[in-house]
């Protein structure tokens, strides 16, 4: 979507980044790497959680 944009306005100096794809490809890993750091905690805590409400008679081994 940005590319188009940049495009469409044909965006001068630092926008024009958004035109190569290794800086696309960069930015898609570092948006995912930030996703994973704010979503992944809470959804590793839910087994956690569930692990203490069950109590200590579910417990294997």
């Amino acid at each position: 979507m940005l590319y188009l944009i940049a495009e469409w306005m044909n965006f001068p100096g630092i926008a024009n980044l958004i035109r190569y794809q290794s800086f696309r490809a960069g930015a898609t890993m570092a948006t995912a790497f930030v996703i994973g750091l704010v979503i992944g905690p809470p959804i590793v805590g839910v087994p956690r959680l569930a692990r203490c409400v069950a109590g200590p008679s579910s417990r294997i081994g």
